[in-house]
């Protein structure tokens, strides 16, 4: 059996760089279905084995998007980092599980010595320095740490772990336990370094490497142009951006108490409880329910110090009011509190419940607690969810001898979501505070977990406007917010239900979250496990919605809305009894967090419509006045159909509508309206009712009147086309009627609109859908159609996801013509209603039971509705935009080769221009030209650093970052003078020719897209004919889309 090693995987890592996912390069993936990172390894491995068996060395985007996701968020895996650990171990011959990557040189050493259950022998290779001094030494020995630093050859210790810094990792001895090198801990011996405990502390305390530093390790090791990670913030940038995060925070600007920028948010935590540590130890107050992270995190200190570090906590749960809870912990810690600092750390707002306490009363309650104590306090202040809320100021203006400070995760609004990052900002008018933040400074130096180049550029990039877009995000929440109510009160017989979320008292105060949590209604007469499993059914329902992503994070500027259920998320490491709290009526806490851009409307009609079944009891028809009713009950409040002689037979769902509801009630009571609208937006839609005339009619006639209103307001036009088909025995025909309903035709009906969507102004921006009015008939004899679709409702409920992506699981859609009609309908891309309709007549109980059941069933399934833009209009407006994009940088090219060309022309002793023009017939290089070239010149930065490019950092350095040509010239001649910057040019000649080589390029580019461009647009003319042919006669069964009724 082939294995894979280390020269097979090189051979595949050009392709798989070449063509990345963009989704691998965020901050946070989707956790619907976490890998974690052995089974993600796995799965790569497994790819690559089957491609070489094939010599096939090519691994594609789609290739790569379908493994999954190790983890959720950056700081824990990301799907790059474990495929740079899978590499890096085969290079060694150990398994992905041994080896971790690391935000910090010393970090992968820390980690050994706080797991170790014995001593460790840490030898340190020739020519490599100390990892720490004296004093950081005695600091980690307050965390129980034992470790001696050895010089020599490591020698094998059975009653120790043999550590070994080295500059290779390849230089592997017998004797090692593990090993450090360039950031990277390889595990050796896991019985001695247990890999579970690592991946704790590593995911608590730091990070694995960033994607940029990964990437360009990773081409490194490929022997491609390295191209990652090259970007770096000037000192005028990095000075703007610690003086806005003082802003923020409400301070003075003061260069001399710059905040300190760490690698994510826990690490920054992880600081200050070192630094606080260093000084003798704290009393850490926090509340019950805080992120599970820090709560973890805190833990870890808790017990590796000796008794000198504490936690207490403080309940914010429901009603509770926070000042009050706040109080009543410190005045028990007046008392039970030992050691010299005591700290009370608060979000703010408090998350998940969004809480936002009176901080003057806080403040007072704090100095109170100081004043009789004699004892140091610190107030820590989480503005995460609102770090424009200038809460420094707000508690200088009552307190301002009270040492403070603000910690912000800035992986959220204030990066975009662009990287992770986390901070901590003193009260600059605070001597104490001032003090304190230098022992923080000096901790995140000794974890080395301070800020990397890469994170430090797209803070600088990224950080203005931040106030801006809090407030556009918390605009949307708010209307998102009413409407979700609004949809509960209607769907839910007038239930109200609470948001936690900010006032807007709050929000004026500077407090504007996008974020708030709610708990679901409970179903009436439902199980305790029912009702325990609303919330996550809600967040599959939801996310099943391209604009909604299964994740933890909020703040991210990408026009998605993110949802998750808190318990299982981001309070994972927070005990069972005090998450239960949270509940409501057996219902968990569910938590939504928008974007401030986004598609509103869109978003508001999906909360509305999150596939829904409705259980309708028609009115009896003339044949059934003498029968009797009281075989089933239905209770349109509780929303629950029973039969009355068995108790044990009941079935809960969306919406039940007894026998006296009208036509209207239903049409209105079923949010159909809403759905039509998403119709217009190129969504498809489907709602399947008994025979009950007048819903078809009024679903025509609503989308008519919604297409004459979008016309005016969305400034498109819109062509509309039906077709309708009965089946019946797989015939298309019409049949006889039957006793059970004399106006039946025992057939199965399909009536679709499809609808067309056209910008008058760019013809090729087309969406299309279609409107399909489905009309299911129960008989005493079930024909083949209804049985295969029960079939096909059978599978979807009993997959894992009641999707048919999930792999492994065969739909058999095409055993009948219906469900071959119906598969965008059931477990596809359509928004879906089920009516199904009872008969109030004992005479048909069995019938009624089989509906049911077949309807409960039916809830399980989950669509993934899809905006059906043209594809064809989408890859026509991609390639403009590539044009563009690329004619852009053929342009800033030309202006740059020009310019230096120019300053060649200046120099007198050297004929720079000479050497310039010996390079225009340079030939470009034979490989393909890649779809997207990265522009030419992003930045300018020293001769040395294109000479040696390497995977690690170096903040220190930072390169100046680019401008137009015009202004690089001033910038660069005022600064350094005309002949050094000629010298330059001269040294930098590989450069120049890399310049003209990537002209070249640009311009074979601009060509090969203009011609696709070209090429598309006369297969998107023949695709159209072919599928108006189609509509002609009635058979579009392939596209997707469309509202089924």
């Amino acid at each position: 059996m082939t294995v894979l090693t280390s020269a097979i995987a090189h051979t595949f890592l050009p392709s798989i760089l070449a063509n990345l996912p963009q989704e691998w390069r965020g901050t946070t993936f989707a956790n619907s279905a976490l890998l974690g990172r052995e089974v993600f390894s796995a799965s790569v491995e497994k790819l690559l084995l089957e491609k070489h068996a094939k010599r096939d060395n090519i691994v594609t985007e789609a290739e790569l998007s379908a493994l999954g996701n190790a983890e959720d968020y950056l700081r824990v895996s990301t799907n790059i980092s474990v495929l740079l650990e899978l590499v890096l171990g085969l290079e060694v011959s150990l398994p992905t599980r041994q080896v971790f990557t690391f935000g910090s040189t010393t970090i992968p050493i820390i980690s050994v010595l706080l797991t170790s259950k014995l001593p460790v022998l840490l030898y340190v290779d020739e020519g490599v320095a100390s990892p720490f001094t004296a004093d950081q030494l005695a600091t980690l020995a307050l965390l129980g740490t034992n470790v001696t630093i050895v010089s020599g050859h490591p020698v094998a210790d059975p009653s120790a772990v043999v550590l070994a810094l080295q500059v290779s990792p390849k230089k592997i001895s017998a004797a090692v336990d593990a090993i450090v090198s360039d950031s990277v801990l390889y595990i050796h011996n896991p019985s001695k370094v247990n890999p579970d405990d690592i991946l704790v502390i590593r995911k608590r305390l730091s990070t694995p490497l960033t994607t940029p530093v990964c990437e360009k390790f990773l081409q490194t090791i490929a022997g491609v142009k390295v191209t990652a990670d090259g970007d770096a913030s000037t000192p005028e940038a990095l000075a703007d951006f610690y003086a806005h995060l003082q802003t923020m925070s409400g301070t003075s600007v003061d260069a001399h108490a710059n905040p300190v920028v760490f690698t994510a948010g826990l690490p920054a935590v992880c600081s200050i409880w070192l630094s606080l540590l260093h000084g003798g130890g704290a009393d850490i107050l926090m509340a019950s329910t805080a992120y599970g992270g820090s709560s973890q995190l805190t833990d870890i200190y808790v017990n590796k110090s000796s008794g000198k570090i504490h936690k207490w906590k403080f309940d914010i749960t429901g009603k509770n009011k926070i000042s009050d809870s706040i109080k009543q912990a410190l005045d028990k810690l007046t008392i039970t509190a030992t050691a010299p600092t005591t700290v009370l750390f608060v979000e703010i707002p408090t998350n998940p419940d969004m809480k936002v306490p009176d901080i003057a009363t806080l403040a007072q309650h704090l100095t109170s607690y100081r004043n009789t104590t004699g004892k140091e306090v610190l107030f820590l202040v989480d503005t995460t969810f609102a770090p424009a809320s200038k809460v420094l100021q707000k508690i200088s203006a009552v307190a301002p001898d009270l040492t403070t400070m603000v910690f912000i995760s800035m992986s959220k609004s204030v990066s975009r979501g662009h990287t992770t990052a986390g901070t901590i900002i003193a009260n600059t008018a605070s001597p104490q505070s001032r003090k304190l933040l230098e022992t923080v400074r000096w901790a995140g130096q000794l974890l080395d977990t301070t800020a990397k180049t890469d994170q430090l550029w797209r803070l600088t990039e990224n950080h203005v406007g931040v106030e801006d877009r809090c407030q556009k995000a918390y605009e949307v929440a708010v209307t998102t917010g009413t409407a979700l109510q609004a949809a509960v009160a209607k769907y839910a017989h007038g239930f109200h239900m609470d948001l936690a979320f900010v006032s807007p008292e709050n929000a004026a105060q500077g407090f504007t979250t996008s974020t708030y949590s709610f708990n679901l209604p409970p179903l009436p007469n439902a199980t305790a496990e029912a009702n325990y499993a609303i919330a996550q059914r809600f967040v599959d329902l939801l996310t099943a919605h391209p604009s909604f992503k299964p994740c933890v994070s909020f703040g991210q500027d990408n026009g998605k809305v993110y949802c998750t259920v808190p318990s299982t998320s981001t309070q994972g490491a927070i005990k069972a009894e005090d998450k239960a709290k949270q509940l409501v009526g057996g219902v968990e806490l569910t938590r939504l967090s928008f974007p401030p851009h986004g598609d509103v409307q869109a978003i508001v009609a999906v909360l509305e419509n999150a596939i829904r079944v409705v259980v309708r009891v028609r009115p009896p028809l003339p044949s059934e006045k003498g029968h009797a009713t009281g075989a089933l009950a239905a209770d349109a409040a509780a929303k629950t159909v029973r039969v009355a002689s068995d108790s044990s037979k009941s079935f809960a769902f969306d919406q039940v509508f007894a026998a006296s509801a009208s036509q209207d009630e239903i049409f209105q009571g079923t949010g159909i309206a809403s759905m039509l609208l998403s119709v217009l937006d190129g969504y498809a839609g489907s709602t399947h009712p008994c025979p009950t005339p007048g819903i078809v009619p009024r679903v025509i006639l609503g989308l008519f009147d919604a297409i004459a209103a979008a016309t005016l307001d969305k400034k498109r036009e819109y062509s509309v086309k039906c077709s309708f088909v009965q089946i019946y025995n797989e015939q298309q025909k019409i049949m006889a009627t039957h006793n059970l309903n004399a106006a039946s035709s025992r057939s199965h009906c399909i009536y679709t609109l499809y609808v067309e969507s056209v910008d008058p102004t760019n013809p090729d921006d087309v969406t299309k859908a279609k409107l399909s009015l489905v009309t299911l008939q129960e008989s005493i004899g079930i024909n083949k159609s209804l049985f295969v679709l029960r079939q096909v409702i059978q599978t979807l409920s009993s997959s894992d996801d009641g999707s048919a992506t999930n792999k492994g699981v065969h739909v058999p859609y095409r055993d009948s013509k219906l469900t071959a009609l119906l598969k965008h309908s059931l477990g596809g891309n359509s928004i879906t209603l089920m009516i199904a309709c009872l008969s109030p007549s004992d005479a048909y109980v069995d019938e009624n039971l089989s509906t049911l059941v077949y309807a409960a069933k039916a809830q399980s399934i989950s669509n993934k509705p899809v905006k059906n833009e043209d594809p064809k209009a989408q890859l026509i407006q991609k390639l403009r935009d590539e044009v563009a994009t690329l004619k852009a940088q053929l342009a800033q090219a030309q202006q740059v080769i020009l310019h230096l060309g120019q300053l060649g022309d200046q120099n007198d002793n050297v004929d720079a221009t000479g050497a310039i023009s010996s390079l225009a017939d340079v030939t470009p290089s034979a490989d393909k030209v890649p779809p997207v070239m990265k522009p030419v010149m992003a930045h300018t930065r020293p001769a040395s650093s294109l000479a040696s490019p390497s995977p690690t950092n170096n903040p220190a350095t930072p390169s100046v970052q680019a401008s137009p040509p015009a202004a690089a010239t001033s910038v660069v001649v005022s600064s350094a003078g005309t002949k050094r910057l000629k010298q330059n040019v001269i040294d930098n000649v590989e450069l120049i020719k890399n310049m003209y080589q990537n002209e070249r390029q640009l311009r074979s580019e601009v060509d090969f897209v203009t011609s696709e461009v070209s090429t598309v647009r006369m297969e998107n003319r023949t695709l159209n004919l072919e599928n108006q042919s189609l509509r002609e006669v009635g058979l579009d069964g392939g596209m997707t889309g469309g509202l089924t009724l």
